[in-house]
């Protein structure tokens, strides 16, 4: 379990029937989200090759749906307790192999989206009637992706860095001006 908590929690779609045995068909939950986030590797982005003398460097892109629109992503939740630990409540959303045009961006796995329609059925599953809740996740809306540099990236790469350090808590003296 302590591999899990240093880990990104994303359930695979082909490993629900192992690893998140115990909360598939049981804890279920759905996240509405506007777009999601990936690191995705510099090289992967550029369609190339790790270069031999090259570091391994990666970019944070935002994946928007085309057209604009809520996604529903389904995951997993669950109350891990230890003795002697503190509890945690944690969940992972459900990943499937991704779509060409996240492939395209470098990014091998997507969060699964499921038409609104099936969010009910999702979040009510029969731990006896898995075939149902496989079949949500393979019913899915059609959806395509744009991607950008995150906001965070966006905002880094349009803004130049400060030509002087400022403390904000410190009134400046008067004949120190403030650098925009």
């Amino acid at each position: 379990m302590e591999n899990l908590l240093e880990s990104p929690h994303h359930a695979r779609k082909d490993g629900l029937k192992g690893r998140w045995r115990t909360e598939f068909g049981h804890t279920h939950g759905v996240i509405a989200v506007e777009s999601f986030f990936e690191a995705v590797a510099l090289h992967r982005l550029r369609n190339r090759p790790l270069l031999k003398d090259e570091s391994l460097a990666a970019l944070e892109l935002e994946f928007f749906p085309n057209p604009r629109q809520t996604l529903y992503v389904p995951c997993l939740w669950s109350h891990w307790q230890r003795p002697g630990r503190v509890n945690l409540l944690s969940f992972a959303t459900i990943v499937d192999r991704a779509p060409a045009e996240v492939q395209a961006a470098g990014q091998d796995i997507c969060p699964v989206v499921i038409k609104r329609e099936n969010v009910i059925a999702w979040l009510n599953p029969d731990p006896d009637d898995l075939a149902t809740s496989y079949a949500v996740l393979e019913d899915r809306p059609s959806v395509t992706f744009d991607h950008f540099p995150s906001s965070a990236e966006r905002e880094r790469l349009a803004r130049p860095a400060p030509a002087k350090i400022i403390n904000l808590w410190k009134t400046p003296a008067v004949n120190e001006t403030l650098v925009a």
